[in-house]
């Protein structure tokens, strides 16, 4: 017996051992690592292209593919330069919008899209006495309005995806932000109605009316519901009545009359409430078309109208000297943000972070809600619309059109 070996636990220790990590050894344990981070990386990225192909195959076509793989070209000539004007091959009853950062204009001879860069990316040929659009953020609505061909042409930026030619003319159409869609048109037997369909130009709803004509329509962001202002006549005077309906049944879900007044607009707001305008009031309904607030409209001259989203803008002629004009912003719940006069024929108007743009010609007024200053960019008076665009404003004329970034706007008002 070794000595001291009382003191010992008699159990038998471990023996530890070293292994000697040589260059080759070392890389092979780091070659391992990183080919199963890369194997792990691979698999989490197979899972989400699988459900990002369950969730949104209705977004995989080959558009939304060439409209990517614009921007995967990183060169400097598809940078958006600011102040580049863009001029357009078009007639001068050309119809102009804006989708999805893209110049659309038709006229009588067909439809031209283009960037905001002024490069086209759609040219097509067709015959339209009354040019007239809708714009979503996904598609182009171009028709022939009254009494022409009764074609309406879909397009998305690259393509034309859908044409219809009905029996009787088009009044008009509604979109939503999806691409779902109504027309306002007669069919045989009945005075007026509309026809709805999906974003995938499949028929939802049609609604026909033996005696009243359809005005205005609308479709909800889910294209579920559908809102129609009619006008009928009674005793010699107007019949104005607004209709909602949706698709579990013909029958109205709720409707509305006013006696004496000329339907002008309706428009289902992304909050659910309702906007009713005719000729003698402005009316604002909650979902469930509650009364929230009615603006008289027979006290003063209305010249124009403009339904944004979440704001209703009314503008009114005056008497004060020169040529000014009255413009009144309202929010959903018909409370009034805005009473202000501004010198000279309101063209446009629209509201953007805080903020409300208005175009008179020759300058665009730049008011803040907040503080109620106001700045002014001098415009060329050609321009008579506008739009909001990714960083900037695009200003529109029937003969082209013109990019400006907002700190170059912000830059040049004073």
């Amino acid at each position: 017996m070794k000595a001291f070996s009382v003191f010992s636990s008699g159990k038998k220790k471990k023996s530890i051992s070293s292994e000697v990590l040589t260059p080759a050894s070392y890389y092979n344990k780091c070659a391992d690592k990183i080919k199963f981070v890369k194997y792990t990386v691979a698999l989490v990225l197979i899972l989400y292209i699988v459900y990002g192909v369950w969730s949104n195959g209705s977004e995989l076509n080959l558009e939304n593919f060439r409209y990517m793989m614009k921007y995967l070209d990183f060169s400097s000539s598809n940078a958006v330069v600011s102040g580049k004007e863009i001029i357009f091959d078009q007639d001068g009853k050309a119809e102009i919008g804006v989708m999805r950062d893209n110049l659309v204009a038709v006229d009588g001879s067909g439809v031209n899209i283009y960037d905001l860069n002024g490069q086209r990316s759609l040219k097509t040929s067709f015959n339209f006495a009354y040019p007239a659009i809708a714009v979503s953020d996904k598609f182009l609505f171009a028709y022939d309005l009254g009494m022409g061909s009764n074609t309406l042409k879909i397009f998305n930026v690259y393509s034309e995806i859908k044409s219809y030619t009905y029996d009787y003319p088009i009044y008009g159409v509604a979109v939503n932000p999806n691409g779902a869609y109504c027309v306002i048109t007669a069919e045989r037997g009945y005075t007026s109605g509309f026809i709805a369909y999906d974003s995938a130009n499949r028929l939802i709803y049609r609604k026909s009316y033996g005696s009243r004509h359809v005005v205005s329509v609308d479709i909800s962001d889910e294209g579920k519901d559908f809102y129609a202002l009619l006008v009928s006549a009674s005793d010699g005077d107007f019949v104005a009545e607004v209709a909602h309906y949706n698709m579990s049944g013909e029958k109205e879900q709720h409707i509305l009359k006013y006696l004496g007044e000329y339907p002008l607009k309706v428009e289902r707001q992304p909050s659910g409430d309702i906007l009713v305008l005719t000729d003698k009031a402005l009316r604002f309904y909650s979902e469930s078309f509650e009364l929230k607030k009615e603006i008289d409209l027979e006290n003063e001259s209305m010249k124009r109208f403009f339904f944004e989203d979440d704001h209703a803008i009314i503008t009114y002629g005056t008497q004060i000297v020169g040529n000014s004009a009255r413009l009144k912003l309202f929010d959903v719940g018909g409370n009034i943000l805005v009473d202000e006069y501004f010198d000279g024929d309101i063209l446009r108007a629209r509201v953007n972070e805080g903020k409300l743009y208005i175009m008179i010609k020759g300058k665009l007024v730049i008011y803040d809600m907040k503080t109620a200053q106001r700045k002014t960019m001098t415009l060329e008076p050609r321009y008579s619309d506008f739009a909001f665009v990714s960083g900037g404003i695009v200003f529109i004329s029937q003969s082209g059109a013109q990019y400006i970034d907002f700190y170059n706007i912000n830059s040049a008002a004073k």
